[in-house]
């Protein structure tokens, strides 16, 4: 146990007196140190605002992400105005796709609904 009680000795001394401050001089030292090696500051750059276009569409990508909406929304009104169906059709491919499938569906589109919408 002698130990702990050099040890507390020890702390409680350090307790009892006040840390020394450092000289004015050797503060004015240190600072003109630093203030030799701190490199020149550099200019820096103005940034340039960007457009009302481009902060308009930055939210959905940008020009990029604008040219795929518009993409898809002009085949979206393409395929479902139902003019894919008369310009996307290839000679001869008609014949075998028929041929292939051989369903007929003998059910109007309102017969489908009333099926999907019983019960049971």
């Amino acid at each position: 146990m002698k130990t702990d009680d050099h040890i507390e000795a020890l702390l409680n001394e350090a307790k009892s007196r006040p840390s020394p401050l450092p000289s004015e001089d050797l503060i004015s030292r240190v600072l003109a140190d630093a203030a030799a090696i701190m490199p020149e500051p550099k200019p820096v750059a103005a940034v340039e605002k960007p457009s009302f276009l481009a902060r308009l569409l930055a939210p959905i990508g940008g020009v990029g992400g604008a040219l795929t909406l518009t993409a898809c929304a002009g085949f979206g009104v393409f395929a479902g105005a139902g003019y894919a169906d008369e310009l996307l059709v290839l000679p001869g491919l008609d014949g075998v796709l028929a041929g292939l499938t051989d369903y007929t569906d003998a059910t109007t589109p309102f017969e489908s609904l009333s099926l999907l919408m019983t019960e049971g």
